[in-house]
């Protein structure tokens, strides 16, 4: 390929690539359940990593089952094809712990401590790499994760093995947190949170324009079409 063909537009560079949220909760804060309120279900697909999709099981939406890390890489050459892109606009994964513990799993069973952390950087490496090809799609990917509560700082981080879970919230635009709380009526209200609001730090948003709310409602039509403006705008102001 000739050099000048690698050469873009800054504008351009952006609006070739679809926004990747990273969502992080605790189980039954909802993370499943978003899934409902994807902008078009049927150009939706959903990986399923964790065999916990009984939730929505009404909603008419394409399930890929993935119970092997094999399968799961079949996928993702999948979603490099024109076939992937033709069909479908949104890609949820479902999700990163489970994915992690997944590559864990398999790995060889090692004697010493040393092969042992041996293993754990193969997982960082696999998961790392598949986090950077979520990020270049030219759709947007939603990807879920479990968070766990530090002992020591009282401060929740993501639910990985090792030291990935320091990594994880560099690549993604947006990187939210599930927050549930109960009313004076015991009414349960489910939102988002994209600020940096202890004990939830690992939060970051990507968003120059300020298309979101601190904490927005739980809906990712409504999300994607605020970046999608946001989106916009920042091309305008480029032109």
């Amino acid at each position: 390929m000739a050099i000048p063909e690698l050469i873009m537009k800054c504008r351009d560079v952006v609006s070739s690539r679809g926004n990747y949220l990273l969502i992080a909760g605790e189980s039954g804060t909802g993370k499943t359940q978003l899934i409902r309120t994807a902008p078009n279900l049927q150009r939706t697909l959903v990986i399923d990593l964790e065999n916990g999709l009984r939730t929505i099981c009404d909603v008419d939406v394409d399930v890929a089952v993935c119970n092997t890390v094999t399968e799961f890489e079949e996928i993702i050459e999948y979603t490099k094809s024109s076939e992937f892109l033709g069909a479908y606009d949104l890609l949820y994964v479902d999700g990163l712990t489970a994915l992690a513990e997944m590559v864990l799993a398999e790995q060889p069973v090692q004697a010493d401590n040393k092969d042992y952390m041996t293993k754990y950087n193969v997982v960082k490496t696999k998961v790392l790499g598949w986090h950077e090809h979520f990020r270049r799609m030219p759709i947007n990917v939603v990807a879920t994760v479990g968070i766990v509560r530090n002992k020591n700082t009282g401060l929740f981080g993501f639910m990985v093995p090792g030291a990935l879970s320091s990594k994880l919230n560099y690549l993604p635009d947006f990187v939210c947190a599930t927050r549930v709380t109960e009313t004076e009526t015991n009414e349960l209200l489910y939102g988002l949170q994209f600020c940096k609001q202890s004990p939830y730090e690992f939060t970051k948003a990507r968003d120059p324009h300020n298309a979101l709310e601190p904490f927005e409602e739980p809906n990712l039509a409504g999300i994607f079409s605020k970046l999608e403006a946001s989106d916009k705008q920042t091309e305008s102001a480029a032109q």
